[in-house]
């Protein structure tokens, strides 16, 4: 059996985000001859077509239920480290009236249940009124086909549901102090369980194996953060470590975000979002173009000045002109909150501007939140997987923060970034 270990990546951090996430991400790799798996060519269409699937790729009930899947199981960042993202169990209400929402459940219900009436109705009416996870499971209860059986009820502050159907059976459990665990199971081939359980308190376990024991993916975050992963697909096995999830991601960027992202996306884990994400990488380019040039962020400045001033008026347009052109402001304004120094009047202005916009795409929000557009590290390496026609875009914003005049030659600004942090040399991410 072969076995991949840490792949012997050396990582040193090249560059400090303004947030705690981005601390632990390595944005510049250096990737040692042979530390990774050597990529064979693209395969034929009709080797594809003959190819199996790697072990947990294969199609069945979990990939056609991603979605009500992914509305039980996402992941997103606190700090450094992984959590099960609550807010998304009843995301899809935000905003909605309870008229609203229950039609959305009604639909639901009738999709599965078609000409129930009464049944429908009820259904919908017991939807809404569960607890967040209960409701995200119910939902998914219902996705999953027409039922075989169902279970549910309460014991010392624990609640517990599962149900059956023909190609899926599910088991939810979960406690007033936070602690949640789920277990998912395929009824028919490739026969995956996925197993996932969070104690509310930090630690974090996901488990993916198939029946046929070609798969086993154990996941496991501690309460001080510190993460271990194996994952043995066929004869492969990757193992690996980090203080973190954010180190860990650091290390093993491209085992990341090739195959453990891509895996538990297939089966319906929503994965958080990474600096290399291709989302997150189109919307910094966006973000890019829309930089403001040096005259309009001295203009921001001035604005954001005046709404300290003693008087209402100026205060007042003040804040109407930064709503206008927050595109332009964007930036200025998120720096302007976090920074320490600014008047709690003017912090209060600028919450309210940043509140009453609509809402951001998680892209938009990840790419403000970690400071993509400012990063010298990570502008470099985007410089370098951008198309050509990108190139020059990112290359302005590159010698804008930096001063220097490489143009759009990758290379010169990789050998000048190396140079400039002689602790952590650059290349362009492994591909």
């Amino acid at each position: 059996m072969k076995v991949l270990t840490e792949m012997q990546v050396k990582n040193k951090y090249i560059s400090k985000l303004p947030v705690s996430v981005a601390l632990a991400f390595s944005i510049c790799l250096v990737m040692p001859a042979g530390a990774e798996k050597k990529q064979t060519a693209a395969p034929t269409t009709a080797q594809a077509k003959t190819r199996p699937a790697e072990p947990g790729f294969e199609k069945g009930a979990f990939d056609a239920l991603t979605v009500p899947i992914g509305r039980l199981l996402k992941l997103s960042w606190k700090g450094k480290t992984l959590q099960v993202d609550h807010e998304n169990w009843t995301k899809d209400f935000e905003g909605k009236t309870k008229s609203e929402a229950l039609k959305v459940l009604e639909a639901e219900a009738e999709k599965r249940y078609p000409g129930s009436g009464g049944w429908v109705k009820s259904m919908a009416e017991r939807i809404f009124h569960a607890t967040a996870p209960e409701q995200a499971f119910m939902r998914l209860q219902l996705a999953a086909g027409k039922l075989k059986r169902s279970r549910s009820g309460s014991t010392a502050g624990t609640r517990r549901s599962s149900f059956t159907t023909s190609k899926l059976e599910g088991k939810v459990e979960f406690t007033r102090l936070g602690s949640f665990q789920a277990v998912l199971e395929e009824r028919e081939s490739p026969e995956r369980i996925i197993k996932f359980h969070d104690d509310g308190q930090g630690a974090l376990m996901i488990g993916l194996s198939d029946k046929s024991g070609r798969l086993s993916l154990a996941l496991k975050q501690s309460r001080d953060g510190n993460v271990s992963v194996r994952h043995a697909a066929g004869d492969d096995v990757f193992a690996g470590g980090a203080g973190s999830f954010a180190a860990f991601y650091a290390k093993h960027q491209q085992y990341v975000e090739d195959r453990l992202f891509p895996l538990l996306k297939h089966v319906g884990i929503g994965a958080p979002l990474t600096p290399y994400n291709a989302g997150v990488k189109k919307a910094t380019l966006e973000r890019l173009r829309s930089l403001p040039t040096p005259e309009k962020i001295a203009q921001g400045q001035r604005l954001i000045e005046q709404l300290n001033s003693n008087l209402y008026k100026k205060r007042q347009e003040a804040s109407k002109a930064l709503a206008a052109d927050f595109d332009s402001y964007r930036n200025l304004i998120a720096r302007t909150i976090r920074k320490p120094s600014t008047p709690p009047e003017t912090v209060s202005r600028l919450k309210m501007i940043v509140k009453a916009r609509p809402k951001q795409k998680p892209t938009d929000e990840f790419v403000t939140a970690q400071g993509l557009t400012a990063n010298v590290g990570y502008l470099v390496n985007l410089l370098g997987e951008t198309k050509p026609a990108d190139r020059a875009i990112v290359a302005r914003t590159l010698q804008r923060l930096t001063k220097q005049k490489f143009g759009s030659d990758h290379a010169a600004w990789k050998k000048w970034w190396s140079q400039k942090n002689t602790t952590a040399p650059t290349t362009t991410r492994p591909k």
